[in-house]
């Protein structure tokens, strides 16, 4: 048998045919100016967008008594309509680390990282909120712009 060495031979990339319509292009995140959340989206929407700016990057975040909460994880809890003023709403702490928030369309267990100066006992009942401004500069700011 003659010994063949399939890495030697290298590929021709010049006959590689990507096509031009099916690409996409994802831009880049910043998780400090574009890791807010909308309070105003589904639970589900939420869940994901925690998960997407978890670890290793900073966390998702909003704010709470004006100061900034992050975010590390979430669950949806219970899947059941609420009117939507009661989105961002804590209704349980379960300890330092651990809220349960509801939100439009049930309730969510998230695990935070509080100011120090927070104390999660007296938590619940205060509302999770994140201003429009800095929802609508997320939006507006790219990694590519000198908006940063």
């Amino acid at each position: 048998f003659p010994s063949h060495d399939m890495f030697s031979e290298q590929p021709d990339n010049s006959k590689i045919n990507q096509g031009y319509e099916d690409r996409e292009y994802w831009p880049r995140l910043n998780t400090g100016a574009q890791g807010w959340i909308d309070w105003s989206w589904t639970a589900l929407e939420i869940v994901r967008f925690i998960q997407a700016f978890g670890r290793p990057f900073l966390g998702a975040h909003s704010e709470l008594l004006g100061e900034v909460v992050y975010f590390e994880e979430a669950v949806l809890l219970e899947h059941r309509e609420l009117h939507p003023f009661s989105a961002g709403i804590i209704i349980r702490s379960i300890s330092q680390y651990s809220l349960d928030v509801a939100v439009k369309d049930g309730f969510l267990r998230v695990k935070v990282k509080l100011p120090q100066n927070l104390t999660h006992q007296y938590l619940e009942g205060l509302r999770l909120h994140t201003p429009i401004e800095k929802l609508e500069l997320a939006k507006k700011i790219s990694v590519r712009t000198k908006d940063l």
